[in-house]
């Protein structure tokens, strides 16, 4: 047993780990900061801060692309609740769509499956 990254509350929903099990994908928020998207190696080296999210809008629900090229995640806040991608060295991002209503929690993207 390792401890990879010290939480302060329950981040359940919040943390995904790669299709080849080497980074953990996590959201923090810092004192006096936004809630970024995080990305921890298995090996437990430093954290990198892969986004950096402006002041009232908060990342959560990180999940991995199941080639681990990208990570989806949720962000909510001022204005409507957005769906939003980033790759994993932390280029790219951007707005897949707003969400009307409610902000889903828990996202998980799916594995490719064959076309027909």
């Amino acid at each position: 047993t390792r401890v990879l990254v010290e939480f302060a509350a329950n981040v359940g929903l919040d943390i995904d780990w790669s299709p080849d099990g080497s980074t953990l994908a996590y959201t923090a928020a810092p004192p006096g900061a936004a809630r970024n998207l995080w990305l921890v190696g298995a090996d437990g080296g430093p954290p990198r801060r892969l986004t950096d999210r402006p002041a009232g809008r908060e990342a959560y629900s990180p999940t991995w692309s199941p080639d681990g090229d990208w990570l989806a995640f949720g962000e909510a806040g001022a204005g409507a609740p957005r769906l939003v991608r980033v790759r994993a060295d932390g280029t790219g991002l951007s707005v897949l769509a707003e969400l009307p209503g409610l902000a889903p929690r828990g996202l998980d993207w799916s594995p490719e499956r064959p076309h027909r």
